[in-house]
């Protein structure tokens, strides 16, 4: 009986930031899971994706795998699953408030490029 092996995490910030381009087939291979589309705008109608260009995106969203949360950069851009962008580890609770891990997977990650 075999096992899946998976990428390990990005190694360096050119790595991370690299997450940012690519497309959710492309992001699924590397082990983020579709959580699906998030809205752009609260029901005030304000942005709720403020530090990833949404205009770039499809906005669908890619959990980042539990594993990879102690080599997140501390000021990495993630969008959470209620749609939320923000610095990872802004001072704001994204790490102790919305570190929430089901099924192996954080409640926050990376919108996948539309293309």
């Amino acid at each position: 009986m075999g096992f899946l092996l998976r990428p390990p995490s990005p190694q360096s910030r050119a790595a991370w930031d690299k997450l940012l381009t690519l497309n959710s087939e492309q992001l699924t291979k590397l082990g983020l899971i579709e959580w699906g589309p998030v809205p752009d705008t609260d029901e005030d109608g304000e942005p709720l994706i403020t530090v990833q260009t949404p205009e770039l995106r499809q906005g669908l969203l890619m959990l980042l795998p539990a594993r990879w949360k102690d080599d997140i950069p501390a000021d990495y851009e993630v969008v959470d699953i209620f749609g939320q962008g923000r610095p990872f580890g802004d001072g704001e609770g994204m790490v102790e408030d919305q570190s929430v891990v089901v099924c192996g997977y954080l409640s926050y990650g990376v919108l996948a490029c539309s293309s």
